[in-house]
């Protein structure tokens, strides 16, 4: 008889962790017998897995796709049993980013592969210094005597792929890499006190708040209005970056799935650091309807464009309830 196998990737919190390999191997021989990839609960299964060979006992191998670290190692020992719950957990606490020890200052980090998933070292990255502060405030909220002239700095990853710079807090800044020789792609820092770089060079629009009269509408997992028939209603959203900053709204895309539900829209670029779109509201009938939201991103254009392994299109829902 062969039994299935589950094994839960997860952080310290208990979170699913997706995207993680996972091989099931012979213990005696080490032939690699399963893999697979995690998914979106965290989850890969191997099944029918014989318990009885070499008593039930095999390894698993687990690599992960990002810096982390894995409680017991890369290498565990399972136990399958028949007629058992072969539910197995491998706990990762994934690496925690630098923190820069100026309050205007952002520690970026980052690490770049190659397509088979190699560390690269080695590589040029240049950042040149665009729209930085001319001064400085010291703790006290005085000017300090501390001015700030533009320089280009240059960078190389080291073995493990890994680059830190600590770049100004909302400040531009114009970068060359090595690989993408065929334009300068231009990045906006956050104000924080870390971020991970590769999403600051290659921003992607990665969740949408939606917004009533200026109050965020919650839970923003699932978010949801309420409106008459006939009767408009204003919402604004903004698209999010998964570097956190706001992107502009024509970054995304908006779908009725009927002609009951009129959507009018319209873009606000008044302030650039924070951009959204008015949206305008006005259902014909009653009934339930749900806007969809999904990434615009053109990949050809070299300054921001970025292209995405996988599907990952829609990013943003909302419900709408017509009484």
């Amino acid at each position: 008889m062969a039994e299935d196998v589950q094994v839960f990737v997860e952080d310290t919190g208990n979170n699913p962790i997706s995207d993680t390999y996972v091989a099931l191997h012979d213990s005696v021989t080490k032939v690699r017998l399963q893999s697979g990839i995690t998914d979106a609960t965290g989850v890969v299964t191997f099944p029918a897995v014989d318990e009885t060979s070499n008593s039930g006992v095999y390894q698993i191998r687990v690599k992960l796709n990002y810096p982390g670290s894995i409680t017991l190692g890369s290498v565990q020992s399972i136990t399958v049993v028949a007629a058992g719950t072969n539910e197995f957990v491998v706990e990762v606490t994934p690496e925690n980013l630098e923190v820069a020890s100026s309050q205007h200052l952002c520690r970026c980090t980052g690490y770049f592969l190659d397509m088979t998933g190699a560390a690269l070292p080695g590589v040029a990255i240049q950042f040149k210094e665009h729209y930085l502060p001319v001064f400085e405030t010291n703790s006290s909220g005085g000017t300090s005597t501390r001015g700030i002239i533009p320089s280009t700095r240059a960078f190389e990853t080291d073995t493990s792929g890994k680059v830190v710079v600590d770049l100004y807090r909302n400040a531009e800044y114009v970068v060359l890499l090595e690989g993408f020789e065929d334009g300068a792609r231009y990045i906006k820092v956050p104000n924080a006190a870390s971020a991970n770089l590769v999403d600051i060079i290659f921003p992607y629009p990665n969740a949408v708040e939606w917004y009533e009269s200026d109050v965020q509408i919650v839970p923003s997992s699932n978010p949801s209005v309420s409106l008459t028939v006939d009767v408009t209603k204003t919402l604004t959203y903004k698209v999010i970056s998964r570097s956190g900053h706001l992107l502009l709204p024509e970054e995304v895309k908006i779908t009725s799935p009927s002609d009951d539900l009129i959507v009018a829209q319209s873009t606000d670029f008044n302030d650039s650091d924070d951009p959204d779109s008015n949206i305008k509201l006005t259902a014909t009938q009653a009934g339930t309807y749900q806007l969809i939201l999904t990434r615009q991103v053109d990949p050809s254009n070299v300054y921001f464009g970025v292209r995405i392994a996988g599907n990952y299109d829609v990013i943003g829902k909302l419900n709408v309830t017509v009484t």
